[in-house]
């Protein structure tokens, strides 16, 4: 379940600098198989570059978000309306891959409205 939500956070930061007019980069960056750093940047010509970094972390009861001077986020793995396993998000069950996806769109909010 963590791998399958850190390969696809790679693929969303990777696809960043695609998106027409958003001025945006982004890495994931796997240590090992039980954690994982993300990084988007906003390339702002008027600001200089805003960059947030966010540290993913393998547990046994979901994913853990770690990110500087805040407090600790664990999301929880729970059984979707599928059987299957998911993600807690708020009130929902998600896939990793939308996981992956809610988290790199976040982090662009938030990177763009920092300045």
């Amino acid at each position: 379940m963590f791998q399958r939500f850190v390969k696809e956070l790679k693929v969303n930061t990777d696809a960043l600098p695609n998106l027409v007019g958003e001025e945006l980069s982004g890495s994931t960056s796997p240590h090992g198989t039980t954690s994982c750093q993300v990084n988007v940047t906003w390339h702002n010509i008027r600001y200089g570059p805003n960059i947030i970094s966010w540290n993913f972390h393998y547990s046994p009861q979901g994913i853990r978000l770690v990110v500087w001077d805040q407090p600790e986020l664990l999301f929880h793995f729970r059984l979707r309306h599928d059987s299957e396993v998911g993600i807690g998000y708020g009130d929902n069950v998600v896939t990793p891959e939308k996981m992956a996806e809610l988290t790199v769109q976040q982090m662009r909010e938030r990177a763009r409205s920092t300045r």
